[in-house]
């Protein structure tokens, strides 16, 4: 995995050491829930988690370059609907600590691990998906200029409520990308 570095961020493998930090945002009763997962009860449950993505190798955490806190990840997973080899496909996924919500950090990160993506892998599209209730992903993946594919509907049970949550989805073709970076470039030497 290599470390990619953004003007106030730091994305790296995860450490066990950043157990006290995953834990600090991952009990909150709305981070989890709003990503699909179940709040953490305890710092050993963290750093299971954080063993398991060690193991797994698919998984970014963003390190604050002011304060050194770990303060989000993001993970990357193979699409499971996607009928392309491996490799040719990703699925991103992320969370973000409460406390840095509203600063843009979470495009930032995503922006420069996507431009690492299409710039030095084989990846040909990325999708990423929010639940319908999560406005704060949907506005980051609008920023990003990811494309509406659909919904699927009753794709989750909600964690915060007994109801049915659907799934939207976007994605991006590397051609896409590589379009929205030469619009980002000319309007930067304007």
């Amino acid at each position: 995995m290599k470390e990619i570095e953004t003007p106030r961020l730091i994305l790296r493998a995860p450490r066990e050491s950043d157990a006290n930090d995953l834990f600090s945002y991952a009990q909150s009763p709305t981070v989890g829930p709003s990503a699909g997962w179940l709040p953490h009860s305890s710092v050993e449950e963290s750093l299971n988690v954080i063993r398991d993505y060690i193991r797994k190798g698919n998984v970014y955490f963003l390190e604050h370059k002011i304060t050194h806190q770990m303060i989000g990840s993001v993970s990357l997973h193979s699409p499971s609907h996607r009928c392309l080899p491996d490799g040719l496909a990703v699925q991103l996924g992320y969370a973000l600590s409460e406390d840095y919500h509203g600063q843009g950090l979470m495009p930032e990160a995503l922006s420069f691990l996507i431009d690492y993506i299409f710039s030095s892998t084989r990846v040909e599209i990325i999708e990423v998906t929010h639940l319908e209730h999560n406005y704060k992903s949907k506005r980051v993946i609008e920023k990003l200029g990811f494309t509406y594919e659909g919904t699927i509907r009753h794709s989750h049970i909600r964690l915060d409520t007994p109801e049915y949550a659907n799934a939207l989805v976007y994605s991006m073709t590397k051609e896409e990308y590589l379009s929205i970076k030469e619009v980002r470039k000319e309007k930067e030497n304007i």
